[in-house]
């Protein structure tokens, strides 16, 4: 139905344009009869202009926005046409060292969206994220609560790959940050995990440590937004696993209490 009132509403508007144009060509002598009635316009409301995401925070340039594909295409496929503005995108300076973007990967339908910092080399060259040694590391942390990568969207704050696999700057982040707001657009998760620094301080606008922040629900907008170390700080940082294996469990129950997955089983030792 939908279909067909646009395709209605598209006829109208090009009738319309066509009418100007014989009203011209009578004019000059061409044959009345081309000059017949429009046919009337669909009572339904016309399709707002798509929407733009605009990046969020102090500093930003207003004029930085991404265009949204309209809503009726689908979340998969209005995705994948952001893929090509993150494709073309020279914001900051890391579009010159870039072998690829990496813009995320996952399922379209994700009720979760996991969010990292920035792509690493392996990233950079395969245009994925979190296949190096720290993806691997989260896949095995998301396979130990019953998770697999494609039942969530992964995606970085920064979409290109910093040189030497440093940080991303602030500016870096800033700059990104509306092409992560479009995804979260499209998206509309319920639950975002930080992973990193960067991530948290991005989308909570603080400078806490993360020891400080994680095992606690911050709600930011309309999501629940978790907290944790990036996988690449466990691979320097070992004594850090069982941290962050609390914070995946954590991430299991709330998921579970939503319905979103099957609860845990009891670990063997409180079994009777």
């Amino acid at each position: 139905m939908k279909r067909k009132i646009e395709i209605i509403e598209q006829i109208a508007v090009i009738a319309q344009e066509l009418s100007g144009t014989l009203k011209q060509l009578a004019s000059r002598g061409a044959p009345a009869f081309l000059d017949a009635p429009l046919p009337e316009p669909s009572e339904e409301p016309v399709r707002p202009l798509p929407k733009t995401a605009i990046a969020s925070g102090e500093g930003e340039p207003a004029q930085r926005v991404v265009i949204l594909p309209p809503e009726h295409l689908g979340k998969a496929a209005r995705l994948e046409a952001l893929k090509e503005q993150i494709a073309s995108c020279t914001a900051c300076g890391l579009c010159k060292s870039r072998t690829t973007t990496v813009p995320g990967e996952g399922s379209p339908n994700a009720r979760v969206v996991l969010v990292g910092e920035a792509p690493g080399k392996e990233e950079d060259q395969a245009g994925r994220p979190f296949v190096g040694p720290s993806g691997k590391l989260l896949s095995k942390m998301l396979a130990a609560i019953r998770l697999a990568r494609e039942d969530l969207f992964i995606t970085n704050v920064v979409k290109c790959r910093p040189p030497g696999n440093r940080e991303p700057s602030s500016d870096e982040a800033v700059a990104c940050r509306v092409f992560l707001n479009a995804q979260l657009e499209i998206l509309k998760p319920e639950i975002i995990v930080c992973l990193g620094r960067q991530a948290t301080y991005s989308f909570l606008n603080v400078t806490d440590p993360i020891g400080v922040l994680r095992q606690k629900m911050q709600r930011v907008s309309s999501c629940d937004v978790l907290v944790s170390y990036h996988p690449s700080h466990l691979l320097r940082n070992p004594s850090r696993k069982a941290e962050v294996w609390a914070d995946m469990l954590m991430l299991a129950n709330v998921m579970a209490s939503r319905g979103l997955t099957k609860p845990l089983p009891a670990p063997w030792w409180t079994r009777a």
